[in-house]
């Protein structure tokens, strides 16, 4: 990622924290009205060990607010603590319910913040998988949550990418996308969500995408890019992420990822410090979140 001291890390994910609580949490505050202005008085029935009694419902909607808007401020506090201390225990959240809207709004929150300053890891998918379970959502649907929030993601990324490359640069980026998307000379479905990051590179130029499409012809083409160490990592880890997505890494693109590493000058040591983290975290992605 683009270098952000420490200080700037926190402070953008307790922005992203508080943002989210001011997100939710007037809608469960207009909730509690809205119900106290259609029943005004209701009652509800709870069966008590001393036997059946009736309490206000107002009370009751209250309560489980309350207990709801701690839950979440909890969990924010939780996944920032993950991000800087993954070794630390994290006790996982109780069950709750929660609305759809809400919850997909959390799991995204919780993603912006593993990814301030960072790249996602193995961990961070941990502790979504137990922030989800206690919400009882299927892994299918917490995976296109997933999915489009790191689209999201990439896409403000490249966008602030484009302060940092001169236009050769970002021509040379492109090309290594491309040839990463097709390195085992075809395109998957899972593949397709980067082709936007190419056109961002390019400015939406149509000519300039179909010339990148033409200098690609040639499998065994890289293009002499010159970055800095933090950008050359970002970018390896990036194409390295886009080889795994269809979960299968067969020898065409093994032997791409070489190419590149020697492109980059990267030594064994190198390669393998950005490698085995992306793997494994694709590993644990798939197995925690796994496609319906």
């Amino acid at each position: 990622m683009l270098p952000f001291t420490k200080t700037e890390i926190q402070k953008k994910q307790f922005l992203q924290m508080k943002q989210c609580m001011e997100d939710i949490f007037p809608h469960l505050d207009s909730g509690k009205e809205l119900f106290s202005t259609f029943f005004p008085g209701a009652e509800i029935a709870i069966n008590h060990h001393r036997g059946r009694q009736k309490v206000e419902a107002q009370d009751v909607l209250e309560y489980k607010i309350h207990e709801l808007k701690q839950w979440i401020h909890q969990v924010l506090e939780q996944a920032i603590q993950v991000s800087v201390a993954p070794e630390k225990e994290i006790i996982a959240p109780k069950s709750i319910q929660m609305p759809f809207s809400m919850a997909e709004k959390l799991i995204q929150t919780i993603l912006k913040i593993f990814t301030c300053g960072r790249d996602i890891a193995d961990h961070d998918y941990y502790f979504l998988a137990d922030v989800t379970g206690a919400l009882t959502m299927e892994g299918g649907i917490v995976l296109k949550i997933i999915d489009q929030t790191q689209y999201e993601i990439r896409k403000s990324f490249f966008s602030i990418l484009l302060e940092y490359l001169d236009e050769q640069q970002c021509f040379h980026c492109a090309i290594l996308l491309y040839q990463a998307i097709r390195a085992d000379k075809q395109i998957h479905p899972a593949e397709f969500k980067y082709i936007e990051n190419i056109s961002q590179l390019l400015r939406n130029d149509q000519a300039k995408l179909e010339q990148v499409e033409a200098t690609c012809r040639d499998e065994f083409f890289l293009p002499p890019i010159q970055l800095n160490e933090e950008l050359s990592i970002y970018l390896f880890r990036y194409l390295i992420e886009i080889v795994m997505c269809d979960e299968d890494y067969n020898p065409q693109e093994s032997e791409f990822v070489r190419r590149v590493a020697l492109l980059f000058d990267f030594d064994k040591q190198r390669q393998d410090e950005v490698i085995q983290p992306v793997a494994a975290t694709q590993m644990v992605k798939a197995s925690l979140f796994p496609k319906n």
